[in-house]
C-alpha cells in the first residue's frame, strides 16, 4: 500500500461498511489482520470495533489502530502504522 510522506491513508472505517451486522464486520476484521499472518490472542479486533462502535461517522484508520493492545504489536512484530495500512486497505476495499 502506497503511503503519503510515510504516513499511511486516511481512510475512514465504520463496522457497517465492514459488515451488515457486528459478528461479520469483527470476521472482517480478524480476516484483515490474520492475512498479515498476524494472531490476534490480545482482542485487537474487538477494541479496533469498539473504537468503530463509539463514533457516528467513519474513523481514521490511524485512530482505530491506536486502540490495538501493546502486546498485539509485541507478538506479532509489528506497528501501529502497519495496522493502520491494514484498515485503511480494508476500509477502500469493496465489499
Amino acid at each position: 500500500m502506497a503511503t503519503t510522506a510515510g504516513r499511511p491513508p486516511t481512510a475512514g472505517l465504520s463496522a457497517s461498511a465492514l459488515g451488515p451486522d457486528r459478528r461479520q464486520a469483527l470476521r472482517a476484521l480478524l480476516t484483515a489482520l490474520s492475512d498479515q499472518g498476524w494472531r490476534d490472542d490480545d482482542g485487537a479486533a474487538v477494541a479496533i470495533l469498539a473504537v468503530l462502535d463509539q463514533s457516528n461517522r467513519p474513523v481514521a484508520a490511524r485512530r482505530a489502530a491506536k486502540a490495538v493492545p501493546a502486546g498485539f504489536l509485541a507478538r506479532n512484530r509489528t506497528t501501529r502504522a502497519r495496522i493502520a495500512e491494514v484498515l485503511a486497505a480494508l476500509a477502500e476495499s469493496p465489499r
